[in-house]
């Protein structure tokens, strides 16, 4: 899909290559693997691949996530993402939430192993406790 606008334009699309990735690491994994994850989730995203996220696009990417936002809370979020105020999120725009919504998941996959594993070894104690 062709670029829309370019760097320095403030229309920068995710195929603007010098666009700046968000921390390093920031969800454990390596940069080059958090790019492609990032640009596959955009691409995912965008539907109809002009490069930029329109505001159904980016609703469905959010929806997706399984975070739970409420209507209020998506406006909101979209508003704050959307910092040319152009009503569509460029790469460069969505990569730095994307790697929040990238370490929420993770955090929440994250707690409910511990949860399960926390069941298990209380079930395993209470049925030691039981059986002997």
């Amino acid at each position: 899909a062709p670029a829309v606008g370019g760097a320095g334009t403030g229309r920068e699309t995710m195929h603007d290559r010098d666009a700046a990735l968000p921390i390093e690491g920031a969800t454990g994994a390596s940069t080059a693997v958090l790019e492609q994850q990032l640009i596959a989730l955009f691409r995912e995203g965008d539907k109809d691949g002009n490069g930029v996220l329109d505001q159904t696009e980016f609703k469905s990417i959010m929806a997706s996530s399984s975070l739970g936002l409420r209507k209020t809370e998506l406006k909101r979020l979209l508003a704050e993402v959307d910092e040319n105020e152009d009503g569509t999120i460029s790469y460069a725009e969505f990569a730095p939430l994307a790697v929040e919504v990238l370490q929420a998941m993770r955090a929440r996959e994250s707690v409910a192993v511990a949860e399960r594993e926390l069941d298990a070894e209380a079930e395993a104690a209470a049925n030691e406790l039981v059986n002997g």
